[in-house]
């Protein structure tokens, strides 16, 4: 698993809209190493949360959006739209932290502070058994035929004419 993740706000950013929402809109550096390894593996994300905590109406948190920045610059990474965001969250805060730790487990696989169930290995999967042949006139050396579309031939195109029509450049 990977060791030592940090976290670190570079900037942050808010407006109020027209409508009454809040915005949001942080950039973090992200930094993570692997056991035993030397060189962090680093990152940049930007979470842009939009809230209304004014209006009873509608639900606290509207969006919030994580993107990643890469050389070609910044792609959408997830859209939350988780209802615990909601109605659970009372601050723009609680929800970057949320969004945060959703990043942790996205790159490492563990949240230090999550309280998630995360399986420590894939679930089982079920063995299939093979299906007996019942049926008795099959012959086993004889390849099975399977319906399926009609092969049509190829069509041969001829030529009309040796020497190319090149009157029209």
């Amino acid at each position: 698993m990977y060791v030592d993740y940090k976290s670190k706000c570079l900037y942050r950013q808010s407006m109020t809209t027209e409508d009454g929402h809040d915005v949001l809109s942080c950039v973090h550096a992200l930094t993570w190493l692997l056991p035993g390894g030397t060189t962090p593996i680093t990152t940049r994300t930007r979470i842009t949360i939009i809230t209304n905590y004014h209006d009873s109406m509608q639900p606290n948190v509207i969006t919030a959006n994580i993107e990643l920045w890469r050389e070609t610059g910044w792609i959408m990474m997830e859209e939350m739209f988780d209802e615990k965001m909601h109605y659970d969250f009372h601050s723009r805060e609680g929800v970057e932290s949320y969004c945060l730790e959703i990043l942790e487990l996205f790159f490492t696989g563990k949240s230090a502070n999550s309280d998630h169930d995360i399986p420590s290995s894939p679930p089982a999967t079920r063995k299939r058994s093979k299906k007996k042949n019942t049926n008795p006139d099959t012959d086993p050396n004889k390849p099975a035929e399977t319906e399926g579309p009609k092969v049509m031939p190829d069509l041969i195109l001829e030529k009309s004419s040796s020497i190319p029509d090149f009157g029209w450049i």
